[in-house]
């Protein structure tokens, strides 16, 4: 595939998926052994990342999850987006805070076959943490 079809996969993913909520789009258009890696964990295949999906939605109700821009190489697309939420819902093991946040966010998709096969979501931890109010584990040191 091109460069530019690739980007259009990839903005209908986070048209259907990430911003319309329509799960039946994993199927469409993300590969059977997909792989979506993100700092606090890791989903595998389409069920995983229904999974994920749903639970994310649950905590977070109005979750948005803004594209700003699309860069493409090779089968690579990488997304410029920040998540605008406020935790409503259970998250991990934390009950519901009310509390709002925007994290930028980098998606890097890689296609392959006209589908997507992996997904990794790169954001600050830290952050997240601190704008849910999860007190911070002790940093590495060196």
């Amino acid at each position: 595939m091109s460069v530019e079809e690739n980007k259009r996969v990839v903005e209908r993913f986070m048209d259907r998926i990430v911003l319309g909520r329509d799960m039946d789009a994993v199927d469409e258009l993300c590969a059977s052994d997909v792989v979506y890696r993100m700092p606090v964990g890791v989903a595998y295949g389409r069920s995983g990342l229904k999974a994920m999906f749903t639970k994310t939605f649950g905590a977070f109700p109005d979750c948005r999850i803004l594209p700003e821009f699309h860069v493409a190489e090779r089968d690579h697309v990488i997304t410029r987006a920040t998540m605008r939420a406020t935790l409503t819902g259970a998250f991990e093991d934390r009950s519901p805070t009310g509390r709002k946040l925007v994290l930028p966010q980098v998606w890097d998709f890689r296609l392959a076959d006209a589908v997507i096969a992996d997904i990794h979501v790169s954001y600050d931890t830290r952050l997240l943490m601190d704008l849910l109010g999860i007190p911070p584990t002790r940093a590495v040191e060196y």
